[in-house]
């Protein structure tokens, strides 16, 4: 039972944090995010952000898994054109973050792991969806990274 207590404390922190980054980098770009910012955001410690993460690297890491779940995650079982369309919709939806990840600094960490992330999330949809590949202008592999 305390052990359960203390992965939803756990858990509650991590999503705290991660929510923390992603509101930042709304407004500002990655580079110009402090890990104060980051626990000054989520009002935890500075201790509680490093029990969790070694950097804001490894929050950074957690995100963009996250964001690539919710890019990839709820595509429909529909036609091809609508389910691209989905994803295009909810990356929309959080232009702000990619731009300020992708474009602001142009840290070649930062671009690397985003697309890395993306391209698991791309492979996972494919999997799921092998149908999707029908609509891609080339082989599955090259478009997820392009």
């Amino acid at each position: 039972m305390a052990e359960e207590k203390k992965d939803l404390r756990i858990r509650k922190t991590q999503r705290e944090l991660a929510a923390a980054l992603l509101t930042l980098l709304e407004k500002i770009s990655f580079g110009n995010i402090t890990v104060n910012d980051i626990f000054t955001q989520a009002m935890v410690s500075r201790s509680a952000f490093y029990a969790h993460f070694d950097d804001k690297y490894a929050l950074l890491r957690m995100c963009a898994d996250g964001l690539m779940q919710q890019l990839f995650g709820g595509v429909k079982e529909s036609g091809t054109p609508l389910r691209w369309q989905d994803v295009l919709e909810k990356v929309k939806e959080n232009v702000k973050i990619f731009r300020n990840l992708m474009l602001a600094d142009q840290d070649v960490e930062v671009m690397e792991l985003t697309r890395a992330s993306f391209h698991r999330g791309f492979e996972a949809l494919l999997a799921t969806h092998p149908k999707m590949q029908d609509g891609l202008p080339g082989l599955a592999e090259v478009v997820s990274v392009y």
